[in-house]
């Protein structure tokens, strides 16, 4: 039996995509060409492991040859095959099907469709949550590394020691106004640090 002769009687629409009625929208023809090819694909997959039926006009028959194209068409096997053999998201190939080819269970499509993209968006703000804590803790890893850095600097020089230079320095002959910023400068220090350090008592 010929399934494009088998018409569905509950909705008037025949079993079998016709990727003609299309050609003259050549943004979707070559897409609902690979839809079609992998709705018959599956369809024989289903035939070989179907038992047949006496049809209502005599001889066998075997379940998916009944089957239209848009109820195969909601096999998420079938949808992924699509999906693989051309460059469609699996959202936008949804709302092509509802909006280009409108089977009866658009609904179906429909919501899947929503169902995926809401799915995606969710993982594309996780993605950015995590990204923004990963920054985060590379700055804070980075800051702690500068403070570790900053301490050992600092650690060098003791209120002691920093009046034992500052005695070495005006030993040298320069005035004690000046004497901060050379301890700083020799310490790699900033001035202001070296005399609060000064101005410890013993």
């Amino acid at each position: 039996m010929k399934l494009d002769s088998i018409r569905s009687k509950a909705t008037g629409h025949s079993i079998k995509l016709d990727p003609k009625r299309f050609k003259s929208d050549p943004t979707v023809y070559g897409l609902v060409q690979v839809i079609s090819a992998n709705i018959e694909l599956h369809r024989l997959d289903r035939i070989d492991s179907e038992p047949p039926f006496e049809g209502l006009l005599g001889g066998m028959i075997y379940p998916s040859e009944a089957t239209p194209w848009y109820e195969l068409l909601t096999s998420y096997e079938v949808l992924q095959a699509i999906v693989r053999d051309t460059s469609w998201e699996l959202d936008a190939l949804c709302n092509v099907i509802v909006n280009k080819l409108m089977p009866s269970n658009w609904e179906v499509f429909f919501w899947m469709g929503i169902a995926i993209k809401a799915d995606r968006d969710e993982g594309r703000v996780l993605s950015l949550f995590s990204d923004a804590r990963e920054a985060r803790k590379k700055k804070s890893q980075k800051a702690g590394k500068r403070s570790g850095v900053e301490r050992k600097r600092l650690a060098k020089l003791s209120p002691e020691k920093a009046r034992q230079e500052r005695k070495t320095f005006l030993d040298g002959g320069h005035e004690k106004r000046d004497t901060a910023a050379l301890i700083a400068k020799k310490y790699k220090l900033k001035p202001q640090y070296v005399r609060e350090l000064l101005r410890q008592k013993k």
